[in-house]
């Protein structure tokens, strides 16, 4: 019993001489001011197990059964993964016959190996595995022993563990063969292992304990370190000291001075506001750096010419803006070249008392009905016969170019002809004055075989015939 008294009073030392910050009641070791009840993670924890045992050796097998037995061990953990252990273990043992029995005693300390740490288990659960040199005492004789053991051990709040567990254990017989037990049952776990260990120990190197130390290396504190896991780095939160600037939209601008710190600004940013992504005022997909009508959006038609613009009609002559040869001056419907979107005359001049009209300003190529676009050109024409009264017979000719055969290009010219007559008469032309017939390539203006001497060989002419005499 003296050996243990000794083994447990040189644990409780090597306890004693652990930093002041590294014990359970000192909260100095918690960040912002926590106490262990806030779920930090705790230097000092315990541990006890309840189990039974069975005797392995031949000779204590014979005399004993299964015995029934408890541990109870304190922890001083010196990283997550590592903790100096000490404890009592106390094992009674049933003789086989009714007057015999027997128990072991015995102070113990070593090391536990928290391996769950190590292969990333989550640091509220703990797998350990450990040994301890065990000074005990047994049928009053004092006895040197040792064990190994190996645990898991769940979750069942922040503070508090359970789990299964086995241990082999042997001590030192000199009378008899050297007894071997192995133990197995329930273990429990208390204090929080919540992954403190190595930042604890790291501040304990640099020599002051955890109040000066700097587990992150960043310059500040623990003591005073927001982020004391988490090095503050070369963009340091002025609101939260050791703490890196937050960017929550990881667009590389500090939330603190983004503008849009929940949008990031994209390859192209906004010059007026930092870590925004350029406006796009009217939504229509072009941004406002871009748009040279930024608060009008282009709708179903976009102006190729404008980015950003809507193909508008700016003149509203019915042309859009993008295909309008004069997109601020009116189109003059007057059937003379009224696909350009510009203003024109209606060439109606009579010269030497013939006017000469291009087939396009009538009629649709190979077509003898006259255009209704044409209506402006026929009623100029009109107009003209009627500023002349002397001219008292006009003869409307028809003639085509040379493609295709003569007897189908005459009769062409020749219902092309009588339906001009037909509408002049219907714009209030005397039909007396008027005659008309088809030629159809007979009497070309242009003898040259090219589509230009086609075009003008396509043609309508008015010819004043007769007149009366001044």
């Amino acid at each position: 019993m003296r050996a243990i008294l000794v083994l447990l009073s040189l644990t409780a030392s090597a306890l004693a001489l652990a930093p002041a910050s590294a014990r359970a009641d000192d909260t100095s070791v918690l960040a912002d001011g926590a106490s262990p009840g806030d779920g930090a993670p705790s230097r000092l924890t315990g541990s006890a197990e309840a189990f039974p045992a069975q005797p392995l050796a031949e000779a204590s097998r014979d005399r004993f059964g299964v015995g029934f037995g408890g541990a109870a061990f304190a922890e001083l953990n010196l990283t997550d993964a590592l903790g100096l252990h000490a404890g009592v273990i106390a094992i009674a043992f049933r003789g086989r016959d009714d007057d015999e029995s027997t128990s072991w005693v015995a102070g113990a300390t070593g090391l536990r190996l928290h391996w769950g740490h190590l292969v990333g288990i989550d640091a509220s659960s703990d797998g350990w595995v450990d040994s301890h040199l065990e000074f005990g005492r047994s049928g009053g004789i004092d006895r040197l022993g040792f064990d190994v053991g190996l645990g898991y051990e769940f979750p069942l709040n922040d503070w508090l563990r359970m789990g299964p567990f086995a241990r082999f254990a042997w001590a030192s017989d000199p009378m008899n063969d050297d007894p071997t037990w192995v133990m197995a049952g329930l273990g429990f776990g208390f204090g929080n292992r919540g992954g403190g260990g190595e930042r604890l120990a790291a501040a304990a190197l640099v020599g002051d304990g955890f109040e000066n130390g700097d587990g992150d290396g960043d310059g500040v504190t623990d003591a005073a370190d927001h982020c004391p896991d988490q090095a503050a780095g070369r963009a340091a939160d002025p609101d939260r000291p050791g703490c890196p600037m937050l960017d929550a939209d990881r667009d590389g601008v500090a939330d603190a001075l983004d503008a849009c710190p929940d949008d990031p600004r994209g390859p192209r940013a906004d010059p007026t506001r930092p870590g925004c992504p350029p406006r796009d005022s009217d939504g229509d997909g072009v941004v406002d750096l871009d748009d040279l009508c930024p608060d009008e959006g282009v709708g179903d038609s976009a102006d190729p010419r404008r980015a950003g613009c809507p193909d508008g009609d700016t003149d509203g002559d019915g042309f859009a803006n993008s295909i309008d040869d004069c997109p601020e001056d009116e189109e003059t419907p007057n059937g003379f070249e009224d696909d350009d979107g510009c203003p024109d005359a209606t060439p109606i001049q009579f010269v030497n008392e013939r006017l000469v009209l291009d087939e396009r300003v009538l009629f649709d190529y190979q077509k003898a009905r006259v255009r209704s676009r044409a209506r402006p050109v026929i009623a100029a024409i009109a107009a003209a016969l009627r500023q002349h009264p002397e001219w008292t017979k006009i003869r409307i000719e028809g003639h085509t170019d040379s493609r295709g055969p003569r007897g189908i290009n005459r009769a062409l010219s020749e219902r092309r002809a009588r339906n001009v007559v037909r509408k002049l008469v219907d714009a209030g032309v005397d039909p007396d004055r008027l005659e008309y017939v088809g030629f159809g390539s007979k009497r070309p203006l242009d003898r040259g075989g090219d589509d230009e001497a086609f075009r003008r060989n396509r043609r309508v002419e008015f010819v004043v015939v007769e007149r009366v005499a001044d």
